[in-house]
């Protein structure tokens, strides 16, 4: 989860990189030696891909239900690195949503309403926010998206049908 990563980003660098020490890792190869296909298929297999690492980056389990509180101490840390930058988050386009592979259904808000606050103010809940420009569903299919595309598209196309028979 993002949460989870938000210490390792705002600690400070205690490391420093040398290049004098490191100049060879500068110097252009003479002789490269590039890996055949078949060694990039077989470290491939040798993957294991059947699940995505979990919220202890080990296991393939993931929380459920993710707790309030992680995800306002991931908000109150996104709150102090704006303050520390001087940036200001506007409040009154926050909302948040709740991914499900039931989607949108009547119990949606009752099932996943979750009290986190901005700047003292409670972030409400959207089934079908805008982000950057795109229309998300609680399925993530972006079937709300390709139809409001799909309207558009019709305008147009009757826009330029009206003006070519002109």
């Amino acid at each position: 989860m993002f949460s989870n990563n938000l210490a390792e980003i705002f600690k400070p660098e205690t490391h420093t990189f040398v290049y004098e020490d490191n100049l060879e890792l500068l110097l252009p190869i003479t002789n490269p030696d590039p890996i055949s296909t078949d060694e990039f298929l077989s470290s491939l297999k040798t993957l294991n891909t059947k699940a995505a690492p979990g919220i202890n980056q080990i296991s393939n389990k993931v929380f459920k239900n993710c707790p309030d509180t992680e995800l306002q101490t991931a908000i109150s840390a996104i709150e102090k690195y704006c303050l520390i930058w001087g940036l200001k988050s506007n409040v009154s386009k926050t909302v948040y949503t709740v991914f499900t592979t039931a989607g949108y259904r009547k119990n949606y808000e009752k099932n996943y309403q979750l009290t986190l606050k901005i700047n003292a103010s409670i972030i409400p809940i959207d089934p079908s926010p805008r982000f950057l420009g795109h229309i998300l569903d609680p399925k993530l299919s972006f079937r709300m998206y390709k139809s409001f595309i799909r309207s558009q598209l019709d305008f147009m196309f009757i826009a330029i049908k009206n003006s070519a028979q002109k």
